[in-house]
């Protein structure tokens, strides 16, 4: 479970919705609900993020409690009542949040891919455009003609294409037969 340090980050993805919709959360007591929004700023702050742990040791229940502010023994009692109610998963013996699992796992892959330059079509150009909404009124989508919604008709999609795919450089017999290939068609255009 040694992981790479995650960079502390400024806040955390809080979804009200989840928080209100999911029957394990909304079947605790109030108090395991106060104790659970602990821990999950606790596990968005820990290293790997979204595991309850301290320096990749888990915390206990006594710790917790000392963290929290309350007894081990409610600690202990209401961890448990989040436990049955399927709030959150262990992985061994270190509790963790499904959600920011997900989400921190995700974050890295879009860091990644923004390493590399990100989307082609944002990158680019001939993407959506999006001016003032996320529709457009339907008497615009029906007034644009091709040049204006592909950034310049037929050649900006392919100067599009082009850049945003470029094709690989070929080499050994793939390049030979091109220049074979190539050298019989300019023999057939000189011949007419």
């Amino acid at each position: 479970m040694a992981a790479k340090p995650s960079a502390k980050l400024p806040a955390i993805q809080f979804y009200t919705g989840d928080w209100f919709k999911d029957p394990g959360v909304r079947s605790v007591s109030l108090a395991a609900r106060g104790l659970w929004i602990d821990m999950l700023c606790l596990m968005s702050e820990a290293t790997p993020r979204g595991f309850l742990s301290v320096n990749e040791n888990p915390i206990s229940n006594k710790q917790l409690a000392r963290i929290v502010g309350s007894s081990e023994d409610e600690v202990g009692i209401l961890v448990t009542e989040l436990e049955l109610a399927g709030v959150f998963s262990r992985r061994n013996t270190v509790i963790y949040s499904r959600r920011i699992v997900r989400d921190e796992a995700k974050r890295q892959i879009d860091r990644k891919n923004g390493k590399k330059g990100g989307s082609p079509l944002l990158k680019y150009g001939g993407g959506p455009t999006i001016t003032g909404g996320l529709t457009p009124p339907e008497d615009e989508v029906a007034h644009e003609d091709e040049e204006t919604r592909t950034g310049g008709g037929a050649e900006g999609d392919r100067k599009f294409r082009a850049a945003a795919f470029p094709k690989k450089k070929k080499t050994g017999a793939a390049l030979a037969l091109e220049n074979v290939e190539s050298a019989v068609s300019d023999a057939n255009s000189k011949a007419k």
